[in-house]
């Protein structure tokens, strides 16, 4: 519970989402968090990368499920709108793990959840 409280205060407070966004923003990366090879690079990304390459593996994810292709188009148009919001500047450094200082709260959100998420944890959702 407590970390379910710190998310929505940091997404509310730095990351400045709405509240029809945040459920977006957490639904999303957990379904980009599905795909491994994003799982593994996602710290690899420019901060202007990371929101496009996200919204592209939640596209990819949701190709994958045997469904009409009208409702696969439906179920991912939502998240088009965080995925151009532009990355508001991250209230936290990280140097200890020599993570950039710049990125955005948006990408100190998909931190957060893949040090809350283990690969097991993933797999089950």
């Amino acid at each position: 519970m407590a970390f379910s409280r710190e998310l929505h205060d940091f997404m509310r407070d730095h990351a400045k989402l709405t509240e029809s966004e945040k459920p977006l923003l957490v639904s999303g990366t957990l379904i980009a968090l599905q795909n491994a090879a994003f799982t593994k690079s996602f710290d690899a990304y420019k901060p202007e990368d990371l929101q496009r390459q996200w919204l592209k593996v939640i596209h990819e994810e949701i190709n994958k499920a045997e469904l009409p292709q009208a409702k696969k188009y439906n179920m991912t148009q939502p998240y088009s709108g965080i995925a151009v919001a532009p990355a508001p500047p991250s209230p936290h450094k990280n140097k200890s793990q020599n993570l950039p200082n710049e990125g955005g709260a948006a990408r100190d959100l998909f931190l957060a959840l893949t040090l809350l998420l283990e690969p097991a944890a993933i797999a089950q959702i």
